[in-house]
């Protein structure tokens, strides 16, 4: 989990519109080295969008998923050797 400075960090480089400048920079500079690439670099430049999501998965839904398999495997146990106390799976 990341501190609350770096969360602050990366909150202010969106909001500042840095990464636009940063990736712009990157395909100026791409257009320099292939200028055969023109149509293509030109049309992402107009194209500029914030490319990080912040992740949809909650703590809580991974921790209802972990249990999940768990409790899958301990079917599958279940299956193939007989029953299994779930403490142990």
């Amino acid at each position: 989990m990341a501190s609350k400075t770096r969360e602050n960090y990366f909150a202010q480089y969106k909001s500042s519109q840095k990464w636009k400048a940063n990736r712009e920079a990157k395909l100026l500079r791409q257009l320099k080295l292939q200028p055969g690439n023109s149509e293509q670099i030109e049309a992402a430049i107009g194209n500029l969008v914030y490319r990080r999501q912040t992740p949809l998965q909650l703590v809580a839904d991974q921790l209802l998923m972990m249990k999940l398999k768990r409790i899958t495997l301990v079917k599958l146990c279940a299956e193939l050797i007989g029953p299994v106390e779930p403490r142990v799976a």
